[in-house]
């Protein structure tokens, strides 16, 4: 069985880029086979060509998108992320309401993602549409993803809000402004976590707690 796999595939080597069926046939006559032997390896052999030929057509599409995607620049500039700030404020506004923000910015206001009214339902991930509309290209972490858009936004100082788990998702310093909201936030019952960084801050019970939490995770 391996010597017949292995002369098919010299078979679909041969004749990859070939659409003769005559001349693959003949490729298998010459291995020796004949009759319904010679029709049955001829059929296997096609549906193993076509295979062949789409890993190729993946294999190369996955290429051109790497060289495409490794040209694009690993994060937006401030002049770039300045022009994301003011479309997402167009377009959703802000909110003094925990319960309808999904970010905050760096001045400490909170950006309103409630279509409803009522609650935060609008993905994180939808602030995409602010760097497509403004042509801004930044390196893709998956094929086809739309997180890295969400990465960089955080990045320059945006903070992701989930209220229904009362808690925030930072990666930088909090600015003056940010820490004041923060605090507020969490001295009117409506903040409990943070994480930064992947380290997490819970239950939290006093402002002491914040203060020191930053401090430990921010020095400089």
């Amino acid at each position: 069985m391996d010597k017949l796999k292995q002369g098919i595939e010299q078979v679909v080597e041969n004749t990859k880029y070939s659409d003769e069926d005559a001349r693959m046939r003949n490729e298998i006559a010459s291995l020796g086979y004949t009759g319904q032997d010679l029709e049955d390896i001829f059929q296997r052999a096609k549906k193993y060509q076509r295979e062949s030929l789409e890993r190729d057509r993946a294999r190369a599409e996955q290429y051109k998108w790497e060289e495409q995607n490794n040209r694009k620049p690993e994060r937006s500039t401030q002049e770039q992320i300045d022009k994301v700030r003011k479309h997402l404020l167009k377009k959703h506004g802000t909110t003094n309401d925990f319960n309808r923000a999904f970010y905050m910015l760096p001045d400490g206001r909170m950006l309103n993602g409630s279509l409803g009214g009522y609650m935060r339902d609008t993905d994180h991930r939808e602030i995409s549409d602010a760097y497509i509309d403004n042509d801004i290209e930044i390196r893709e972490q998956n094929r086809g993803g739309t997180g890295h858009y969400m990465e960089d936004f955080m990045k320059h100082g945006n903070y992701r809000i989930m209220p229904e788990n009362k808690s925030i998702e930072l990666y930088t310093k909090p600015t003056s402004e940010q820490y004041r909201t923060i605090v507020n936030l969490w001295r009117s019952g409506k903040l409990d976590n943070l994480e930064v960084n992947g380290n997490y801050l819970e239950n939290i019970d006093s402002e002491s707690q914040i203060a020191n939490f930053f401090r430990k995770h921010f020095q400089d």
